[in-house]
């Protein structure tokens, strides 16, 4: 049993000394999910030893951050290439050098395989990494749109708030998710709706009827804090 970095929760990944009981592996996009976590150390996890943990980082309520895991991924896949390529370079060296047993040579051709078979598998990694990173950015971009199309004249807000841009909703959406990542599941879309008008008084429309679920009340009146605070902070900077 290890505990977690992230929330001190005990799983099950064995000991790096102790062969790994494998089954299928994980998919990049959970690898991709434990780096923003910060808890990627190798690529061999299994895909149970990965749920497993990206189920303790997100009862942890931890804010991924996949910009960095990405930037981590890339040097760690550069340095293992370059590793690679050199294993190649020296143990062709070798065979070239010659003097060696027909049994010996076949081993370096045979470890000199594998290594480029591993360049292989991290040009496709790299590849699914790629993809699953513009897959989430994208998922970002299409929830911005929905809730610009939910807070538009002809959304069930109209009421309540004008039409904001993508960039106050995208500015808002990271503030709630950073500090009450629940949010969206327990109250819907009444939280997002107060802090716009909170952050960015503008919005709110003339006349709007008060918000009826006070459950949201003390949540969104702590977010409008912290993102009044943030936005000040922005705009100073």
């Amino acid at each position: 049993m290890v505990n977690c970095p992230t929330c001190s929760e005990s799983f099950a990944v064995p000991h790096p000394l102790t062969p790994r009981v494998y089954g299928r592996p994980a998919s990049q996009s959970q690898l991709r999910c434990l780096a923003a976590h910060g808890n990627l150390t190798d690529y061999n996890y299994s895909e149970g030893e990965a749920l497993d943990l990206i189920g303790c980082s997100k009862r942890s309520k931890a804010k991924p951050n996949y910009e960095l895991a990405d930037q981590r991924r890339e040097l760690i896949w550069e340095i293992e290439t370059r590793s690679t390529n050199k294993e190649i370079a020296k143990l062709a060296e070798k065979l070239a050098i010659g003097g060696i047993s027909e049994e010996n040579a076949s081993y370096l051709k045979e470890d000199i395989e594998m290594y480029k078979d591993r360049l292989e598998e991290i040009a496709e990694e790299r590849e699914e990494w790629k993809e699953d990173a513009k897959a989430d950015k994208q998922e970002a971009k299409e929830r911005i749109r929905e809730f610009q199309e939910e807070l538009s004249p002809h959304g069930e807000w109209t009421k309540h708030i004008k039409k904001p841009t993508q960039t106050q909703i995208k500015g808002c959406l990271e503030a709630l998710d950073r500090n009450h990542p629940d949010w969206e599941m327990t109250n819907g879309t009444e939280p997002l709706v107060a802090t716009l008008i909170a952050t960015f008084p503008e919005l709110k429309k003339k006349g709007a009827p008060t918000a009826t679920n006070q459950s949201a009340g003390c949540l969104v009146l702590i977010t409008a804090i912290v993102l009044v605070v943030y936005f000040m902070g922005s705009a100073i900077a």
